[in-house]
C-alpha cells in the first residue's frame, strides 16, 4: 500500500508540475508581449515629450516675438498720440489766429497774370514787326516789277553811226550823225528781243509773287497788264 499510495503522490505531483509548468511558460509569453507594449508605449512617451519640447520652444519664441511686437505697437502708439496731440495744438492756434487778408494771394497772381501779360506783349511785337516787314517786301518787289515795265516800255535810239563822205574829212576823223528820217545804213530799234525780255521779266515776277500768295500775284500781274 505503501508503495502505491507513493506512486499516486508521485503521479499528482508530476501532473500539477505539468500544470505549473503550462501556467509559467504562458505567463512568460504575456510578459514578453507586456514588454514588447512597454517599450512601444516608453518610445511614444519620449517622442510626445520631444514634441512637447517642440511646441514648448515654440510658445517661447512666440511669446518674444510677442513682446518685441507689443514694444514696437507701444512706441509707434506713442509716436502718433504725440504728432495727433501736435497736430490738435496747431489746430486751435490757427483758429484763435485770424486768416490772412484775401488780396494776399491776389499780389502773386497779380504778378503771374503781369509776367503772361508780358509775354503776350512780346509776342504782339513780333507779330507787328513780321507785319511791318511783309509790306516792305512788297514795295521793293513792286518797285522792282516797275522799273522793269519802265525798261520795257521805252523806245531804244537809233545808233548812230559815221556817214562815209571823202578820203579827207574820213582821215580827219569828222563823224556826221543822221537825224531826222534814217538812211540806209541807219537801225531800227529792236522791238522783237526787247518784248521778249520783258515777257520774261514778267513771268519772273508773277513767279516770285506767286510764293508770297496768289492774291499778292494777281494784283502785281493787274498792275503789269
Amino acid at each position: 500500500m505503501s508503495n502505491s499510495g507513493l506512486a499516486a503522490v508521485a503521479a499528482r505531483l508530476g501532473e500539477s508540475m505539468e500544470v505549473i509548468r503550462g501556467e509559467y511558460e504562458h505567463l512568460a509569453g504575456e510578459l514578453g508581449y507586456v514588454k514588447g507594449q512597454k517599450d512601444e508605449f516608453e518610445a511614444k512617451a519620449h517622442s510626445q515629450m520631444n514634441e512637447l519640447d517642440v511646441i514648448r520652444q515654440s510658445l517661447y519664441d512666440l511669446e518674444t516675438q510677442h513682446g518685441r511686437l507689443r514694444e514696437q505697437f507701444e512706441q509707434e502708439l506713442a509716436r502718433l498720440r504725440a504728432e495727433l496731440r501736435v497736430a490738435r495744438q496747431q489746430q486751435a492756434s490757427s483758429s484763435a489766429n485770424p486768416p490772412p487778408p484775401a488780396n494776399q494771394p491776389g499780389a502773386g497772381g497779380a504778378s503771374g497774370g503781369g509776367a503772361a501779360g508780358g509775354k503776350d506783349r512780346e509776342r504782339e511785337r513780333e507779330r507787328d514787326r513780321d507785319r511791318e516787314r511783309i509790306p516792305d517786301l512788297r514795295e521793293t518787289k513792286r518797285m522792282r516789277v516797275d522799273s522793269l515795265d519802265s525798261a520795257a516800255g521805252s523806245p531804244r535810239l537809233p545808233s548812230m553811226q559815221t556817214a562815209p563822205g571823202p578820203s579827207g574829212s574820213s582821215a580827219n576823223g569828222a563823224i556826221a550823225a543822221v537825224p531826222g528820217t534814217p538812211s540806209n545804213s541807219t537801225k531800227l530799234p529792236a522791238l522783237g528781243s526787247g518784248s521778249r525780255a520783258a515777257m520774261k521779266e514778267r513771268e519772273r515776277a508773277e513767279a516770285a509773287m506767286k510764293d508770297n500768295g496768289g492774291g499778292r500775284a494777281a494784283a502785281v500781274s493787274s498792275k503789269i497788264g
